[in-house]
């Protein structure tokens, strides 16, 4: 019979504890977080939930992928998601065209393009780009622009919608060339040796280094100091309904920015649980890159001159519509403000 109350009273102890469990997790608020795509560069909202920094914060998290920027916002505009993980430039967008939209944390602070070459190519000075053929997404966005500031830093003018000659270089030779592809299907064209150059985002630079011993040629996040490339973005509608639920997100990540500057190998560890699909190798080394280069924030205040990199200097140069958007339209810093205790 004690045998029987012991089974008994463990029984109740089980249900009680899944009771409270139940109970627990139906006093967190529910968000959804949107994403352009599945990104190692949106690493820190991964680390966010990996490591229960949401929980802290009383949030259940669910992030959904939407395919694009523009989607990514319009998922959050139409109050499908609480917020939107993308470009900033996106926000700014979204505010000339009338929506209520604020940026209201960095994700990342570094452009994270990278020009990757062949192991046998010069990186410095206008012999880096002599003769490239470069397999890189159509323009406009990021990477195409930067792209365009670096050719004409390095004396290259256009010949036509694809290609640039160095100076008074009249060899064919020398002619720099871009063949325009989909996102994502540049590794490829250097297989098809239709390239011998990628203009890419993460993994695909530490997937050319690992899988065709290319290098990287350019990168602007180590060369291009701080560069608002990635924001959390969210509604001024949600802002004034919900702002308890805003600042709890807020305080989240400024607690994630400061584990994951001590805790690089767990970061790592994270990162390779949320891509099961790519190499453990090519992870590693984009992890690594990005504390490298600085990508990930120290804390949740947008640097005024990495929004100006972008918004007002890059995007201005190539004459995109999201360009000439002040910073405090865009960016609400009240919320960060409260997190770091200011």
């Amino acid at each position: 019979m004690r045998h029987d109350h012991k089974l008994a009273a463990v029984a109740v102890a089980i249900a009680l504890s899944a009771a409270a469990g139940k109970a627990e997790a139906a006093d967190k608020t529910k968000i959804k977080i949107a994403e352009s795509i599945r990104y190692i560069g949106f690493l820190p909202a991964y680390v966010a939930k990996e490591k229960g920094f949401f929980d802290k914060e009383g949030l259940d998290v669910d992030f959904v992928t939407t395919g694009s920027r523009t989607l990514c916002f319009q998922s959050m505009i139409a109050g499908e998601a609480d917020f939107c993980g993308s470009d900033p430039a996106g926000a700014a967008l979204a505010r000339r065209k009338g929506a209520d939209v604020k940026a209201i944390l960095p994700i990342a602070l570094r452009a994270q393009n990278y020009l990757m070459v062949a192991g046998d190519r010069p990186t410095t000075g206008p012999d880096l780009l002599k003769g490239m053929t470069v397999a890189m997404a159509a323009p406009p966005w990021t990477g195409s622009a930067l792209f365009d500031e670096l050719i004409k830093k390095e004396g290259f003018s256009k010949v036509d919608n694809t290609s640039w000659k160095p100076g008074d270089s009249s060899d064919p030779k020398d002619v720099l060339r871009a063949r325009y592809v989909g996102f994502f299907t540049e590794l490829p064209q250097v297989y098809a040796k239709n390239a011998n150059a990628i203009l890419v985002v993460p993994p695909y630079e530490a997937m050319a280094q690992r899988e065709l011993g290319m290098k990287v040629g350019y990168s602007w996040g180590a060369n291009g100091g701080p560069y608002l490339f990635t924001t959390l973005n969210v509604t001024e509608a949600t802002i004034k309904a919900k702002p308890a639920m805003v600042q709890a997100v807020t305080n989240a990540f400024q607690k994630t920015f400061a584990w994951a500057a001590k805790n690089q190998p767990e970061v790592e560890a994270i990162a390779e649980k949320w891509f099961p699909s790519i190499h453990p190798d090519v992870v590693k080394a984009v992890v690594k890159r990005m504390y490298d280069e600085n990508v990930m924030p120290n804390d949740v205040a947008t640097p005024k001159d990495a929004y100006e990199r972008n918004i007002n200097g890059v995007l201005k140069e190539i004459g995109d519509t999201a360009a000439g958007v002040p910073f405090e339209e865009v960016v609400d810093t009240s919320f960060a403000a409260k997190a770091m205790g200011q």
